[in-house]
């Protein structure tokens, strides 16, 4: 596991929490799904127990169509203890969230870079909900963005066919989605969606205009296809940048299915051992 931080005043999180639990069977935002533990816990609440500091600043991004939900259950557990949470709505597309891409632009709009910057943030990490084995204010990550714009994690492929973004070698820090990559090199790191910036560098992916991509998912049993924003595409505006290769073991465990790999129960059985 990462250690996080205990004492450091310089860095903020954001937990993108936009996403339905419906492709996982549950009826409610993805953050408040449960994994099969000894101790059944909900995603929100092991990555904010996680949380050494119970006055650092968090921000959740939601979407409307899980925000009042995610509210609702964060205020009647009392945050788990963390006392400096704040949450935003994304946008939508059409019926559906329009992607994570926007995020420093709804964060900006809500008032939180110029309240973090007045109060001495520097540096922001961004994490997915549906990672338990990822650590809000990740010591190793943010001590390594000193001096850059911008660290991110990134882990061995199970393979050249495995669903995850491929992060690319080169000047600039670029992550093809899976769907669309070429790139079949299994020595290309995946994008553990991992990562932490300047709040410098957020406040200029604030204002940046993305390419959207065609997604299709699975919902209530129907294949549709939606319009997303992906935050990976601010990577290139990175003027420096470093990528952390790291243990998957110890930081990279999606919920994506059902069943099957990356399911509640073989994330579970992995968290347990």
């Amino acid at each position: 596991m990462m250690r996080s931080l205990k004492t450091r005043s310089d860095c903020g999180c954001l937990i993108l929490a936009g996403g339905q639990g419906t492709r996982l069977g549950f009826n409610g935002p993805k953050g408040c799904v449960e994994l099969p533990l000894k101790e059944k816990k909900t995603l929100f609440r092991i990555l904010l127990e996680k949380v050494k500091n119970p006055k650092a600043p968090i921000a959740v991004m939601t979407s409307p169509l899980n925000h009042e939900a995610t509210l609702a259950y964060l205020k009647r557990e009392d945050f788990f203890g963390v006392e400096n949470v704040t949450l935003f709505q994304q946008g939508m597309e059409g019926a559906f969230p329009n992607g994570n891409g926007k995020a420093f632009t709804y964060f900006c709009q809500k008032g939180l870079w110029d309240h973090w910057k007045a109060v001495g943030i520097k540096y922001l990490q961004v994490l997915p909900i549906d990672n338990p084995l990822a650590t809000p204010f990740d010591e190793e990550l943010i001590s390594a963005n000193y001096g850059v714009d911008l660290v991110l994690r990134g882990v061995k492929r199970q393979g050249p066919d495995e669903k995850m973004g491929v992060i690319l070698d080169g000047d600039k820090l670029q992550v093809e989605e899976y769907t669309e990559s070429t790139h079949l090199s299994e020595k290309l790191l995946g994008n553990t969606g991992i990562f932490s910036c300047t709040l410098d560098f957020v406040k200029l992916g604030s204002s940046v205009s993305l390419p959207t991509h065609v997604v299709r998912k699975k919902v209530r049993g129907s294949w549709v296809s939606k319009k997303e924003s992906f935050i990976f595409d601010l990577f290139p505006y990175a003027k420096n940048f470093k990528v952390l290769p790291s243990e998957r073991k110890k930081c990279f465990a999606p919920i994506k299915n059902a069943t099957g790999p990356d399911s509640l129960k073989s994330v579970a059985e992995l968290l347990k051992n």
